[in-house]
């Protein structure tokens, strides 16, 4: 005897894609980061998985209100429903999340169980290392990549700068320039704040002179 409409398999997947889809609503809709997160409880005993796009939200509200126990609550859940070791789109989340929250001990766990890793991890790290002030740290994660590419340069130049260890700062800009990764305004208004910062009106020449020779004069940031 065959199942009616309602019970067949097909008219049940498509019941559940949409009460996923009003669950996602309603918990993007929450009026509280708290209240959403909080609910992600109910999801995980009857076998809902909320859809990657709406937890990616999640951990991004996460990270920009810094708020450390409701970030904790949303990587819960991705451990609850199957996600212990978590996809690398989700892991660069989380690092930036947890970094965000000033837990870089939570970021580095993430970092170190990724079964994949891409530049957007280790640029993760490295500008959540330096943001808190941990330049020894981000250095070690830098001396470990396999590639690096100009904005990674650019991040280790920065927090040197920030940090005032100014020459290992103008020491990773010659490596840069010896090893022709390339540059950009940032490289050059970054050299040009620490020669501002160090008096060195000599070394603001010659940075000057490389910024007319390359073209960069015009350029926003640099000026």
């Amino acid at each position: 005897m065959p199942l009616p409409l309602s019970f067949s398999p097909l008219n049940k997947l498509k019941r559940f894609k949409s009460l996923k889809l009003c669950i996602s609503k309603s918990l993007l809709n929450a009026p509280s980061l708290y209240e959403a997160v909080s609910s992600l409880d109910h999801f995980h005993p009857k076998g809902i998985r909320l859809p990657s796009r709406v937890l990616a939200i999640l951990l991004r509200h996460c990270s920009a209100s810094k708020s450390y126990r409701e970030s904790k609550l949303v990587h819960l859940h991705l451990k609850l429903t199957g996600f212990k070791r978590p996809t690398t789109y989700f892991a660069n989340h989380l690092i930036c999340m947890y970094f965000s929250c000033g837990n870089f001990v939570g970021a580095r766990k993430v970092f170190d169980k990724m079964e994949a890793r891409n530049l957007y991890s280790w640029n993760n790290m490295i500008s959540g290392y330096v943001k808190l002030g941990m330049i020894k740290q981000a250095r070690g994660v830098f001396d470990r990549m396999p590639e690096r590419d100009l904005v990674l340069w650019n991040t280790m130049i920065v927090g040197y700068a920030r940090n005032g260890v100014f020459g290992e700062a103008l020491g990773f800009y010659g490596e840069l320039r010896r090893l022709c990764i390339g540059y950009n305004g940032f490289s050059f208004a970054s050299v040009l704040i620490i020669c501002v910062k160090m008096k060195d009106f000599e070394l603001s020449r010659q940075v000057h002179v490389q910024v007319l020779v390359v073209g960069f004069f015009t350029n926003v940031v640099v000026s």
